[in-house]
């Protein structure tokens, strides 16, 4: 960022609250998809947040269409309404676009055994503990709740900009040309000017950052929503 300075105050202005990365283990792909349904219910229009619950995710990439029926989950945390918007997950553990796919509707749905714990999952404490009402994070089993990591999300930030980014953030750091992650499904019809649109799992094509890119470039540093995919024992 030329002629600019970020401070410690910048992380802090950022990431205001007392959220710790927290680490949930055995996640199945069935609970991803819920989670991952909860997040785009509140869309109104595509690429268009809807509430604090959208994720910024790291480690695979989200279609989704608002026209489809959302989640409804009632106030106490139940489930009435399965939602399903979401249209394909593309997992990219390495955030290099040569993953594969372990969900998608066109193909007939999952694509890898749905009731394994196949996954770790790294988010904030709040979030972990089904706030903003992610039911599925509310009632995983007690021997499977998250492990607070000890490390706030600000610390986080603080750390991968200063050990990861030699303590700077140039253009290349938040336009990377693969940065949107969370895509409506319309995203993938090329525009009528011309141009590319990059495909889950195709390296090739130009994306757009998207309006949430700081964030973006946050769950990247914090492994924010971070999905580490592991061989089931």
């Amino acid at each position: 960022m030329p002629g600019d300075t970020i401070s410690e105050f910048d992380t802090f202005d950022v990431l205001p609250f007392s959220n710790f990365v927290s680490v949930i283990t055995d996640i199945t792909a069935s609970e991803l998809l819920e989670i991952l349904e909860r997040s785009v219910s509140g869309q109104t229009a595509p690429d268009v947040g809807g509430g604090g619950q959208f994720l910024q995710l790291s480690g695979l990439e989200v279609v989704y269409d608002v026209t489809s029926p959302a989640q409804v989950v009632t106030a106490d945390g139940i489930i009435t309404t399965p939602g399903s918007r979401i249209q394909s997950i593309f997992l990219d553990p390495d955030n290099d676009r040569t993953g594969q796919f372990l969900y998608d509707v066109a193909q007939g749905g999952f694509l890898l055994d749905s009731d394994q714990g196949l996954f770790d999952l790294a988010t904030i404490n709040f979030t972990a503990n089904g706030g903003d009402n992610f039911a599925t994070l509310a009632n995983i089993p007690q021997n499977r709740k998250f492990t607070l990591s000890g490390v706030t999300y600000q610390q986080a930030l603080e750390q991968y900009i200063r050990e990861n980014l030699g303590g700077t953030i140039d253009e290349s750091d938040i336009n990377s040309g693969e940065g949107i992650r969370v895509r409506d499904v319309s995203s993938l019809v090329a525009p009528a000017t011309g141009g590319q649109v990059v495909v889950p799992g195709d390296g090739n094509g130009v994306s757009v950052p998207e309006p949430t890119t700081l964030l973006g470039l946050v769950a990247v540093g914090l492994g924010l929503t971070r999905l580490k995919r592991r061989r089931a024992n």
